[in-house]
């Protein structure tokens, strides 16, 4: 079966309803299940699946666990997938497999909500998709080898694509994309003794629609005797109504609970970004705001269709784990669809600290050093970058605390007091032979991370003493310490005077007009290498 792309099919406003009979006159309205319109998730393709969400409102707190408590529904749902209208035999749950009789058909979704205790009987029918179609499909292909370079060729191959849909490319190496490399074919160049990701992301745009972005990845390592480029072992498909959603749909809701080890989050504020529509990401945009009520509930209304991202602010010594607003498999993520509510579920932890002592290489404890903690983000492209979190000071003795962070991996970077008395350095394990190493924060701990920073040595800046004439000597000096050795290049403005690497130079004819410096490079066990260079002098007379 094809796989299909996590999307919203196309909708229409006019199929969505819902529906009460009471089977109990005494029920309150409060014990009344709440479904919104069920929304229909997936592709209206032959070959692949469609899935629903539909809000579970009431909830009430439920253990699942270690004392942890997590919200679940009090009501009792059955389900019926609808075909034109007419229900599916044997299409009882939440995902529907499309098989080939179903082509031209209309689908839909029929949820009926009880109550265990009896009262009101909800039935909410979603809105209907597109008509069947058979999907369009991207798909990475291997080309033979290039006759004249010999170098690997790759390309990608689509077909089924409604008309009026553009595909775009851009191939990726390691995440991150090549220069001018927006082909539909793409000729891996030899790197002797590298391995690389190899990628494409193909964008697919049609007048009316929403962009969609797929991501087609190597199946394995893709160097020069790499594998075939494949899509995770199967080809992507997209929505018979062509790339994504379309355009000035109704609003929509969120509505959800913040959860923390032992019950819910009461009184914490929930931000609500928007990160942009259908497939597409872009910058999050602040759009709204609310605070949970006593059972760690909230409720935000009126939001238009598109993809949000929810950041809880840290409460009552618990916080988020810091959220990917640009992917759409997190926790912090959410699609707002016409008429519908959406749900969602945050989960919060304990927050941890790291600390520790930073010391240089000459043993001595680093006051004033700063310690800042970052942690990765995906960008709108999807590539990672390091974001900073918090930076902090040590104190007379060397030690730094960073407090209140949330459960999360973090890289560290120390820096010393000023850039000439330390270098600045990632903190990794000892004898790691990694560029930096990652602290994982546990729920209410504070992990320990010493640092040591290799200390420079102490040449201050040169002086040169002397006249700038032909036939005199210049002279550098600079503080000297015990156990270091000292190595001098002369330079005429900015280049090497061949053999000029003692501490004096005789200035000789070919420096006349020149102005010189001196670059001094002091070396020593227990110090970082140290290069320093003087100020220029006059220029050279005769």
């Amino acid at each position: 079966m094809i796989a299909a792309v996590a999307m919203a099919i196309a909708l229409t406003l006019s199929g969505g309803q819902v529906g009460v009979a009471a089977e109990r006159s005494s029920a309150s309205a409060a014990a009344e299940p709440r479904v919104g319109i069920p929304l229909v998730l997936g592709t209206a393709a032959v070959g692949g699946q469609v899935t629903v969400e539909h809000g579970m409102a009431p909830l009430a707190p439920h253990e699942n666990g270690g004392g942890v408590q997590y919200p679940r529904p009090i009501a009792r749902y059955s389900y019926q997938w609808l075909a034109d209208g007419k229900p599916i035999a044997g299409a009882t749950e939440g995902s529907l497999d499309i098989r080939s009789a179903l082509t031209g058909k209309q689908l839909s979704f029929r949820v009926t909500a009880r109550m265990p205790e009896g009262g009101p009987v909800v039935t909410a029918t979603s809105l209907e998709t597109p008509r069947v179609i058979k999907a369009g499909v991207v798909e990475g292909v291997r080309l033979p080898i290039n006759p004249e370079s010999g170098n690997s060729r790759f390309a990608v191959a689509a077909k089924g694509w409604p008309a009026g849909t553009k595909l775009t490319h851009q191939w990726v190496i390691d995440e991150l994309p090549v220069k001018g490399a927006t082909g539909r074919q793409f000729e891996l160049l030899p790197r002797p003794h590298t391995t690389m990701n190899l990628g494409a992301v193909v964008t697919a745009t049609r007048p009316g629609y929403e962009t969609l972005l797929l991501h087609l990845t190597s199946g394995g390592r893709a160097g020069l005797f790499g594998s075939t480029l494949q899509n995770a072992g199967a080809p992507q498909i997209v929505s018979a109504a062509g790339a994504g959603t379309p355009t000035g749909q109704a609003a929509g809701i969120l509505e959800g609970f913040v959860a923390r080890n032992g019950g819910q989050l009461v009184g914490a504020k929930v931000t609500v970004f928007r990160t942009g529509r259908g497939s597409a990401y872009a910058t999050p945009v602040e759009v709204t705001s609310r605070v949970t009520d006593a059972d760690g509930h909230v409720r935000i209304a009126g939001l238009t269709p598109g993809n949000y991202c929810l950041k809880v602010a840290p409460a009552r010594g618990y916080a988020q784990e810091p959220p990917d607003c640009n992917s759409p498999w997190t926790d912090a993520t959410a699609r707002v669809y016409a008429g519908s509510e959406s749900s969602f579920m945050l989960r919060t932890e304990k927050i941890g600290a790291i600390r520790g002592t930073v010391t240089d290489s000459r043993g001595k404890k680093v006051r004033g050093a700063r310690v800042t903690a970052y942690y990765a983000e995906r960008t709108v492209q999807g590539f990672d970058r390091l974001r900073a979190v918090a930076t902090v000071t040590a104190d007379s003795g060397g030690a730094y605390r960073i407090p209140n962070l949330p459960v999360s991996s973090y890289v560290l970077k120390i820096s010393g007091t000023s850039s000439t008395a330390h270098k600045a350095d990632w903190w990794r394990s000892k004898g790691s032979g990694f560029e930096f190493d990652s602290t994982w924060v546990e729920p209410g701990k504070t992990m320990t991370r010493n640092a040591v920073l290799a200390a420079y040595v102490p040449v201050g800046t040169p002086t040169v003493s002397g006249r700038a004439r032909v036939g005199s000597s210049l002279t550098v000096a600079h503080p000297k310490t015990k156990g270091v050795v000292y190595s001098y290049r002369w330079k005429a403005d900015g280049k090497s005077i061949s053999g000029a690497t003692s501490s004096k130079l005789t200035v000789r004819k070919g420096q006349v007009g020149a102005r010189i410096s001196v670059q001094v490079v002091a070396t020593g066990s227990g110090w970082a290498k140290t290069t320093r260079e003087s100020a220029k002098t006059a220029r050279v007379s005769r």
